[in-house]
């Protein structure tokens, strides 16, 4: 659903009504990176009884849509307002100017591109609520007037007249509105949305009305943008295998930005036991940092209309859906298995040489080994070898991780052309919330549909590295350096 603010016209407090221009007819406004401007005669009511809210907030409604009708410059809305605190508020504000601005929540129903802008022949007005800034610049307050019946005065506010709508027509005596039960609000499947999106955008009214009636969870701001509660609908139809990012860190990713800011997890300084009465150590432990880029990944298919015309299109969409999920987990697991082979501190001999290796490079950081991501080589190795210290198969128990020996769990991905004995805390793979489900009309006979998502991973406990002077840990005068792409948690072992 769009949302559009403009500026309220007028405010009557005696007779209780707000009018102003729901939407200015030729003006353009940008909303998600998308320009949209609205031709006389574009906007519908797209219910049966239309709310004036306050900040959008569904828990403050202040009044209903009593009239909607095309003005010079654009479509003329007037609401009659409650006679509650919340009504006496409204008319306040709106007549002060400090919330003098309509912010219109619309459903585009038919628009066409002409030079970067959707042209909108066709919305539906879903709600709207009065806002202190509106988005319409030009579309100004003509006159505000607020008179009560307990004073003779009349206040009168002039502003700009840029742009000047015209006055409503308010009678004093207002129809009473008999109260009724609203109607149930509508769930749907994901096929189903992304069938009554594609239909609405051609133009299929009742399909728009469908999307109007939806329960809240199951509306977004931006037409296309499919609601991220679906997203579990995806994801349990998915089979691809998640081993390598179950067995590290993750973390979500902010809402913004190409880069991420990220800790280094340097060596702790060595502290003793001190007696009571001594103070504070002297010697603080620093965090260092390093930055961290963010990738995003993208898939979208095509979809003809001989598909829908021969295939359920509810299940063809989720499943499809659920296939583009699928690549990205299986995407997920390359990226970890490519970092674990690049951000190796060391080759070992043995599985029990690698062991050892994590654990003395692993003791300035505090860490120690507690996993095996190995091939299925190395795996069977595991469930034949004969020896002191016994196998226990996870599978068998139904654990997430294939086994475990000598007190590390093991976990076994196809992906891996090599064997890794490291710490759990040695990668950390960053993602976005959730994904961003699109579904866009290409053509009267095709529609795409669009997954995205947005992904960083980074390797830890990265070791110290000579200097700048040619000095090495230890040394006198060492400046502290890193080397970001390696980790001293991740120890390379070849299969026997």
């Amino acid at each position: 659903m769009l949302r559009f603010d403009i500026d309220v016209a007028a405010s009557d407090k005696e007779s209780r009504t707000i009018t102003g221009i729901a939407v200015p007819f030729g003006k353009t406004a940008e909303l998600g990176g998308v320009a949209y401007s609205f031709q006389p005669g574009s906007l519908a009511k797209g219910r049966a009884i239309t709310p004036l809210l306050l900040d959008h907030d569904t828990t403050r409604p202040v009044g209903v849509l009593a009239d909607l009708s095309d003005g010079e410059d654009g479509a003329i809305a007037t609401f009659r307002v409650d006679n509650t605190a919340d009504g006496d508020a409204a008319l306040a504000t709106a007549a002060s100017g400090s919330r003098g601005g309509l912010s219109v929540g619309v459903n585009v129903v038919a628009a066409e591109d002409a030079e970067g802008v959707q042209v909108v022949s066709r919305a539906s007005l879903m709600e709207i609520s009065l806002c202190a800034i509106p988005a319409f610049a030009d579309a100004q307050v003509t006159t505000v007037t607020a008179s009560e019946t307990t004073t003779d005065t009349t206040e009168e506010v002039e502003v700009s007249e840029q742009q000047t709508a015209p006055e409503a027509e308010i009678t004093q005596e207002q129809p009473q509105v008999a109260a009724s039960i609203p109607a149930p609000k509508v769930r749907l499947s994901l096929g189903e949305f992304v069938g009554s999106t594609v239909s609405a955008m051609r133009g299929d009214r009742k399909a728009a009305d469908v999307l109007a009636a939806l329960e809240e969870d199951f509306t977004t701001d931006v037409p296309g943008i499919i609601p991220t509660v679906f997203e579990n609908q995806i994801l349990n139809r998915t089979t691809a295998a998640t081993t390598l990012y179950d067995l590290f860190r993750k973390e979500q990713l902010p809402s913004s930005g190409k880069e991420i800011t990220w800790p280094r997890m340097d060596p702790f300084v060595a502290e003793g036991w001190r007696a009571w009465d001594a103070g504070a150590p002297s010697e603080k432990i620093t965090i260092g940092t390093k930055t961290v880029q963010i990738s995003p990944w993208s898939l979208a298919l095509a979809i003809h209309q001989d598909v829908e015309n021969r295939s359920a299109v509810g299940s063809f969409v989720e499943i499809a859906y659920s296939e583009m999920a699928d690549q990205y987990l299986s995407t997920r697991e390359a990226q970890i298995a490519a970092l674990l082979d690049s951000a190796k501190v060391a080759t070992a001999t043995s599985w029990g040489d690698a062991v050892e290796q994590v654990w003395v490079n692993g003791q300035p950081y505090n860490i120690v080994p507690n996993a095996i991501a190995c091939t299925p080589a190395f795996h069977q190795y595991l469930l034949e070898a004969e020896g002191f210290m016994k196998y226990s198969d996870g599978n068998a128990s139904g654990l997430p991780y294939a086994g475990s020996i000598g007190g590390l769990k093991v976990y076994v991905s196809p992906l891996l052309t090599s064997n890794y004995v490291v710490s759990t805390g040695a990668i950390t793979y960053m993602q976005s919330e959730s994904f961003r489900l699109s579904a866009a009309n290409v053509s009267a006979l095709e529609y795409e549909i669009a997954m995205t998502r947005y992904t960083a991973v980074t390797a830890n406990y990265n070791p110290q590295t000579t200097d700048g002077n040619g000095a090495n840990p230890g040394d006198a005068g060492y400046v502290p350096s890193y080397d970001d792409a390696l980790s001293v948690a991740i120890v390379e072992f070849p299969t026997p």
